[in-house]
């Protein structure tokens, strides 16, 4: 004798059961179920567990593209109101975020002003932008002050250790007379 296989749960019912586990408020619908710790909330459709918001905008909008990832407009990862949720690519949903890429690429000016124009940029190995008249600055002084300033701190060093100066050249000329005469 057959057993036949267990009935798959209808769509209907299973977005039934999703929207029990929504509370709508004025302007998000908040999940009430299950929620990850980073705060997105997980539903069980088909036998399988998928992200709340996901789920919702399958229910309204149909698959999401290939590529594409789901932005939450209202930034509240358990809301799970279609009208807050949007296809996006992962660069773009990155850069509308608050985390230290978004604030970065927000930026105008560097740390000192300076416009970040096309002309005043360029990209680092690790692909961050870099202020091309600090960096000259920087070279700059670098070249100049920084030698002048190492330069006078070494001469001062020496003025004052001179008996340990002395002490060093000995030590440095006696090894090289051991070496060549072994």
């Amino acid at each position: 004798m057959k057993s036949s296989p267990p009935a798959q749960p209808s769509i209907n019912s299973a977005a039934k059961r999703f929207y029990d586990k929504v509370i709508k408020t004025k302007t998000c619908w908040l999940w009430q179920a299950y929620i990850s710790k980073k705060g997105y909330g997980s539903f069980g459709s088909c036998g399988k567990i998928v992200r709340a918001h996901r789920y919702a905008y399958e229910l309204e909008h149909g698959p999401i593209p290939e590529g594409l990832t789901i932005d939450h407009l209202c930034r509240i990862r358990h809301c799970v109101r279609p009208s807050h949720l949007e296809a996006v690519s992962m660069t773009l949903n990155v850069l509308r975020g608050v985390g230290p890429a978004a604030i970065n690429a927000r930026k105008t000016r560097c740390k000192y002003g300076h416009l970040f124009t096309e002309d005043n940029i360029y990209r680092k190995k690790n692909g961050n932008r870099a202020c091309k008249t600090c960096s000259l600055s920087a070279a700059t002084l670098r070249s100049k002050s920084q030698w002048t300033a190492v330069y006078a701190y070494r001469k001062q060093w020496r003025e004052k250790n001179k008996d340990r100066v002395n002490a060093m050249a000995c030590a440095r000329r006696d090894k090289k007379k051991n070496t060549v005469a072994a």
